[in-house]
């Protein structure tokens, strides 16, 4: 079953489950969130193993985003079914809650994502006035060399070459947020600098 209620497979394919095995699989389930909401540590790999594939499917179907996109999207619906999982009694409506967890967290990532370009916009269109004289252009170059040498080469490649976030976080192998994250603290580190020198 997806997210939007339907089947994986196409009804005239699928078999029905025999009332005996749907019993199973019900208790099943009771029991496995009951656990995972207890804290074990077990159901939660029997739970991982039983609906990543099922997660990232969805992901991918929500979001129509990359990879690295989408493994967050799962990582982080995981960590609300663990905060946030109650016991439930059959397969539909833990796939119908699992499903509502990731759109809520599907729509965060796209929110943040929004923001992000919006402050990068902003944030290039701001920087291109500043380094306008040699003296400032100096300046940045020597704050550069005090940074080390990843945090040099990602202002370098975002603000020197222009290089997108998505772009950067192919050529490291950091998701987009690590991208940001660091860019952001080595500019936090540059701007304690300025206001120390002034």
């Amino acid at each position: 079953m997806d997210c939007n209620g339907g089947t994986a497979i196409p009804l005239d394919m699928a078999e029905p489950l025999p009332l005996h095995r749907e019993m199973s699989l019900d208790s099943s389930i009771l029991q496995l969130t009951t656990a995972l909401s207890a804290g074990d540590p077990a159901a939660l790999a029997a739970f991982y193993d039983r609906y990543y594939d099922f997660v990232l499917q969805e992901a991918r179907r929500m979001t129509r985003r990359d990879e690295a996109f989408c493994l967050d999207v799962v990582q982080d619906t995981f960590m609300k079914v663990i905060r946030h999982l109650r016991p439930m009694s059959d397969e539909a409506n833990l796939r119908g809650w699992l499903c509502r967890v990731q759109l809520n967290v599907a729509r965060d990532h796209l929110r943040a994502e929004i923001r992000r370009s919006r402050r990068e916009v902003s944030i290039t269109r701001t920087d291109q006035h500043r380094c306008s004289t040699p003296e400032d252009l100096a300046w940045l170059r020597q704050r550069l060399q005090e940074l080390d040498a990843e945090a040099s080469q990602l202002l370098t490649w975002r603000f020197g070459l222009g290089m997108s976030l998505r772009r950067i976080g192919e050529l490291t192998g950091l998701s987009t947020s690590t991208v940001d994250g660091r860019i952001r603290k080595s500019i936090e580190l540059i701007r304690n600098k300025e206001s120390a020198d002034a």
